[in-house]
């Protein structure tokens, strides 16, 4: 792909971006992602929570003609996903056993007429021959792996239907697989490889570097010295900060004292 195929595709990401999730940029590791996505490559993503895991997928999709098509292991997971969507008026439905009939076949009409833009399903839903031969029907943009992992028996959340998913994808016409995932050792990482047919220069881990946040440490040997530590470090704090404790009586214990001490405190 020349450069300037490239930057018109970023630019189009970009302005997708800003009107359907109001930010003004990517990250520097979301914007990598989304163009190789872009690009064409079947790619793996191991990705860190809360880093915009979603974007990096929805974006392109929204950029790329063609029904986006997003695995997901629990029904509630792929909720989120759809309201989300739908709070922002983007297309977006999830088919699975919890919906009546009427709400299936409210479905099937909108993959049928072209209405969808997301479909969210769980990995079971390519056991219905009819199914498939519905999705088989439509232009499919993009196929996305969430939950990666549980395709590998190595996994942690291991699932034997994940490991049907490359059969899937070639009664598909194997369209442009996207696989990504918070959590896969480099077994993992390899199996999901093997399975979906993601070339080994195409993965990305990212790291959980953060530029806005300063990591450190610092030995308290007394509780007293760790509470007079701590005091110091919120009355400097701007904004909302959080304290995390190892159980739940010293998280009251430090919210009972930082109270007494006038700081704005609730406990969790």
């Amino acid at each position: 792909m020349s450069a300037h195929v490239e930057d018109r595709l970023m630019h189009e990401a970009r302005l997708a971006l800003k009107d359907a999730f109001d930010y003004d940029d990517f990250r520097p590791a979301q914007k990598r992602i989304v163009s190789r996505i872009l690009h064409g490559e079947p790619l793996l993503a191991v990705l860190p929570t809360g880093g915009g895991k979603s974007i990096r997928y929805q974006v392109p999709a929204l950029v790329k003609a063609g029904l986006a098509i997003v695995v997901s292991p629990l029904i509630a997971l792929m909720k989120d996903q759809v309201d989300a969507l739908q709070r922002r008026n983007l297309p977006a439905a999830a088919y699975h056993s919890a919906l009546s009939r009427g709400e299936q076949r409210e479905i099937t009409r909108d993959i049928e007429s072209g209405a969808l833009k997301f479909l969210y399903l769980a990995p079971e839903r390519f056991n219905d021959e009819s199914f498939v031969e519905l999705l088989r029907s439509r232009p499919i943009g993009l196929f996305a792996v969430d939950e990666a992992h549980c395709i590998s028996q190595w996994g942690s959340d291991f699932r034997p239907s994940y490991q049907r998913l490359g059969e899937a994808l070639k009664k598909l016409g194997n369209p442009h697989v996207v696989a990504l995932t918070a959590t896969a050792t480099s077994e993992v990482r390899a199996d999901i490889q093997r399975q979906l047919g993601i070339p080994p220069a195409n993965v990305v881990v990212a790291g959980f570097d953060r530029a806005n946040l300063v990591w450190m440490a610092r030995a308290c040997h007394t509780a007293a010295e760790r509470r007079e530590h701590l005091v110091t470090l919120v009355r400097r704090l701007e904004g909302t900060g959080i304290i995390y404790s190892p159980t739940r009586r010293g998280a009251e214990d430090t919210a009972r004292f930082l109270t007494e001490q006038g700081v704005a405190t609730a406990c969790y």
